[in-house]
């Protein structure tokens, strides 16, 4: 690219373009990758699980614990 266009586009736009591209490729490729283990363990387990992105629950024994504090002014 910089002998045929020179080196501002070789490091403009296509060079991040390229950069994103490459990435996003990279991304893909390790997420099917983690989708092929999780299959070849054996055990079925949701994405979410697999990552450990589950939502913590609150219980109201939890709820009933906490204290608030007023601020004075």
């Amino acid at each position: 690219m910089v002998e045929k266009w020179g080196v501002p586009v070789a490091e403009g736009f296509l060079h991040d373009f390229e950069g994103w591209m490459v990435f996003m490729f990279s991304l893909l490729l390790l997420l099917l990758e983690i989708l092929i283990l999780n299959v070849l363990s054996g055990e079925k387990r949701a994405f979410s699980e697999v990552f450990g992105l589950g939502v913590a629950e609150i219980s109201a024994d939890q709820h009933a614990g906490e204290r608030t504090r007023q601020i004075s002014r």
